[in-house]
């Protein structure tokens, strides 16, 4: 019977839109307490103990509810303060502000009755609980300045959140999106000839096995972690790792790391042919090209520009330049250029 049902998650999965709403079949309660399914297999990882610990963000209005629920999966919580007004240009125009990432908020302390995100550490035991609160601190902005957390403070952060420590290594020292426009470029030069689909970080939060971004996207540890994870998850909810498989086993156009565009198809050569595109994360950008890609359907990937063809007939052109160092890979076969 259970074999059945299995097999029924799975036809499921297999079947519905790319990019769409999956309904857990365990761990539901967490997903509707935190507002959709974004995240979900970080909390397989700590059911899992392959992750000692997680930082989220929670409505404040739903923190008792999300402390209850992770009570009942005997998971414990810090709740470390309060992020509001996450769209502050005042951030953004402080000096230093070019060495900061995606993350961009006005904080206060955790009982400070602000209104807003609820900043809240999540683990199986005491101790990595006590660990993670000590380095999970984000750069601040004081006086217009930023202040920046010391390089060994984000190390060992990465470690305690239960990254390779090769990643936690690479993303050290090549991690600079004041140096970078495309910090993504750097791993996938780091990959040799066959990209494996467990080291895909590049589907982001619900369709994913990855927690961080790999130092390549054939790194033998990071795809060992996916394993052990995918195993885990399919001991609970079958067609969720059908539906993940499925999303990370697609090709994608790289502009930079929130900037994606991936295609349902398989190429041959340099050439694919697809039946859809998705633009994979709007949090920092707005899809410039998706208008673009929808009106073709073949990319032709060549050393310097990309060919959108609508048949044989162009749509348009994409050049490679230093402002502009997209890349295509596909973890569909061995084809990546």
């Amino acid at each position: 019977m259970q074999d059945n049902v299995a097999h029924t998650n799975e036809t499921v999965a297999q079947e519905k839109p790319l990019f769409d709403w999956y309904q857990p079949q365990y761990l539901a309660d967490i997903c509707e307490v935190r507002g959709g399914i974004n995240q979900l297999f970080l909390y397989y990882s700590l059911l899992a103990e392959l992750k000692p610990a997680l930082d989220e963000w929670i409505p404040t209005d739903q923190v008792e509810s999300f402390v209850k629920i992770c009570e009942k999966y005997n998971l414990l919580t810090h709740v470390e303060s309060v992020f509001f007004n996450e769209s502050s240009e005042a951030v953004r125009d402080a000096i230093g502000s070019e060495f900061l990432t995606t993350t961009v908020s006005c904080g206060a302390p955790a009982d400070s009755g602000y209104s807003g995100r609820s900043h809240i550490f999540v683990s199986k035991s005491e101790e990595n609980l006590d660990k993670i609160k000590r380095l999970g601190w984000y750069p601040l902005a004081v006086n217009n300045r930023i202040v920046t957390k010391p390089l060994i403070d984000y190390m060992w952060f990465g470690d305690y959140l239960g990254y390779p420590k090769c990643c936690i290594d690479y993303f050290a020292k090549h991690n600079d999106h004041s140096r970078y426009v495309n910090t993504l470029l750097l791993p996938f030069k780091n990959t040799g000839p066959k990209p494996n689909y467990l080291c895909n970080s590049l589907v982001k939060d619900a369709f994913c096995y990855l927690y961080h971004i790999p130092c390549s996207f054939d790194c033998c540890e990071t795809a060992e972690l996916s394993a052990q994870l995918r195993s885990f998850i399919q001991q609970h909810d079958p067609g969720y790792v059908a539906y993940i498989d499925r999303h990370m086993k697609l090709n994608f156009v790289v502009f930079a790391e929130r900037n994606i565009y991936a295609f349902d198809g398989t190429p041959q050569g340099n050439t694919l042919t697809y039946k859809n595109c998705h633009f994979v994360d709007t949090y920092l950008y707005s899809p410039e090209y998706l208008g673009v890609f929808s009106q073709g359907d073949t990319l032709v990937v060549e050393e310097n520009r990309l060919l959108v063809l609508n048949g044989d007939r162009p749509v348009h052109t994409i050049h490679r330049t230093e402002r502009n160092e997209w890349f295509f890979i596909s973890f569909t076969d061995d084809h990546s250029n």
